[in-house]
């Protein structure tokens, strides 16, 4: 899913259907990069753990999604602060 795929009004992107906001859905283009890229994130480490599972080896799997969580959270501290 892209930027264009959101519904997008005054500037804003409705994200409410993919994450659970404390608003009404609604955030500002910077946000909404930001949650795609998390969603996207997600996506890919489960489906990581779930090839992992299939081949049993979850320690591999872990070391893995470990491996991926801490990269996109050093690039998102970067971009945000």
């Amino acid at each position: 899913m892209k930027l264009k795929d959101l519904k997008c009004h005054d500037d804003m992107y409705y994200v409410g259907h993919l994450v659970d906001t404390d608003s009404n859905g609604w955030v500002n283009e910077e946000s909404a990069k930001f949650v795609l890229k998390q969603v996207l994130l997600a996506n890919e480490t489960e489906k990581a753990i779930s090839e992992m599972e299939k081949s049993g080896d979850l320690d591999k799997a872990l070391n893995l999604v470990k491996k991926e969580l801490k990269e996109e959270v050093e690039k998102t501290l970067r971009v945000y602060f």
